[in-house]
């Protein structure tokens, strides 16, 4: 099974998607940098000499952190559906898994170690994401950083990637590479127009779009998660980030419904199920 993983991984090293994944990643990181140093610059040449607003500081590092990470969140999601969509479709329309099934290795155990694979190579891309945004805020803007509340939503966040990378590969056993490709960014995209329809319906229909929120949450919980990760990001603050000035600025990139602890449970339970039913299907079906 490990040695599944580690073919897995060097798969995935050997695909286009990993080369243009890192230039993205060198570029974004680039101009996210660019554009808080040239922020923090104008923001001292402006403050010298005049008293310093603490909270009006930590709402805009706040912020930027919450756009930082929201595009971090794409990036990851987008690498672990695409570098993801044809593993098992694409091995058995070249005959790969004819020359690897044969062996005495369970279906299983083939689809587990591609699971462990991606799943590695997600978290470890995750964290890239989510370290470096996280430290460039706090280098140019000062976001305070709290080993507790940094350690919550760093774990919290990490369980995108391998949502999505159990979800790609369930979707390989049924689709070609293209269909599940398109299928997954759909089902990602419903996902994060669920959590726009809650943040941006009026107060009249707030309780039926909560309920299509929730609905399209427990379809896929990638969005539900990302505003779970923005709460444990600044709930350690000592701040009041319920506050109406902190929510109402924060809009689309942190400010929707935080889900409980119960979801993230549903969400760990979610991803065995998703693993587990993959595997069944996989040993049942007809290569």
């Amino acid at each position: 099974m490990m040695i599944i993983a580690w073919m897995t991984w060097i798969e995935i090293l050997r695909k286009r998607v990993f080369v243009m994944t890192v230039l993205m990643t060198l570029a974004f990181l680039a101009v996210y940098t660019f554009a808080l140093h040239a922020i923090a610059s104008h923001e001292m040449s402006v403050q010298v000499g005049q008293p310093v607003d603490l909270l009006d500081n930590y709402v805009e590092s706040v912020l930027f952190l919450a756009m930082g990470l929201y595009v971090a969140n794409f990036t990851v999601a987008y690498l672990a559906i695409f570098s993801s969509a044809g593993t098992i479709s694409t091995e058995i329309e070249n005959g790969l898994l004819l020359a690897i099934l044969p062996r005495p290795l369970c279906r299983w155990r083939v689809y587990l170690g591609k699971w462990l694979g991606y799943t590695a190579w997600g978290v470890l891309y995750g964290a890239l994401m989510f370290w470096a945004v996280v430290l460039i805020v706090h280098a140019f803007i000062h976001f305070p950083l709290l080993a507790d509340s940094l350690w919550k939503s760093f774990g919290v966040f990490e369980l995108i990637p391998i949502t999505l990378v159990s979800l790609s590969i369930l979707g390989s056993v049924f689709m070609p590479t293209l269909g599940n490709g398109v299928a997954m960014t759909l089902l990602f995209g419903l996902g994060t127009i669920g959590g726009f329809v809650q943040r941006l319906s009026p107060v009249e229909t707030q309780a039926a779009m909560n309920k299509v929120g929730l609905i399209t949450s427990l379809l896929i919980p990638t969005n539900a998660t990302y505003y779970r990760m923005m709460s444990e990001m600044m709930g350690g603050t000592n701040m009041l980030v319920g506050s109406q000035a902190v929510y109402s600025r924060l809009g689309l990139f942190a400010g929707g419904p935080v889900p409980s602890d119960a979801f993230l449970v549903y969400t760990g339970l979610y991803i065995c199920l998703v693993v587990a039913f993959g595997m069944w299907k996989f040993m049942r079906k007809d290569i």
